[in-house]
């Protein structure tokens, strides 16, 4: 799985990937956390208030059409993994004497997508197969 973190806008609470966020300044000692359509229409209110003309807000498409559109793509990778067939799994019981600890290991991952260490002190040098 893809781990996409996001952030949220704090005008209009889309979330957003990290590279979509941008800092609009509060006050003199704060930021606004904005997606970019928001930070557009924050920026164009600010040249209007200080012009004093008054010329319409074009606005943007929203952001949250477009981060749905990756985490379905995101998504449609996953399951294409998740329907590929597998091997039948082969667990073996290990036992680590450092830390008294049983525990089982997929043989088919170890050596490929899996190092052999205990998961509970991390350590590999006192296993041992039960």
């Amino acid at each position: 799985m893809v781990n996409v973190k996001l952030r949220s806008c704090e005008q209009c609470q889309a979330e957003v990937p990290p590279s979509g966020i941008r800092m609009y300044p509060k006050s003199t000692n704060g930021t606004w956390l904005l997606c970019e359509p928001c930070c557009e229409k924050m920026k164009a209110r600010a040249a209007m208030a200080q012009s004093g003309s008054r010329q319409p807000v074009r606005e943007k498409q929203p952001v949250r059409n477009l981060v749905q559109k990756t985490l379905k793509k995101v998504k449609q990778q996953e399951s294409t993994r998740e329907s590929a067939p597998e091997a039948a799994a082969e667990f073996q019981l290990m036992h680590c004497y450092r830390c008294n600890y049983n525990f089982r290991v997929d043989q088919g991952k170890v050596g490929t997508r899996l190092n052999l260490n205990c998961p509970y002190c991390g350590k590999g040098d006192q296993l041992e197969k039960k």
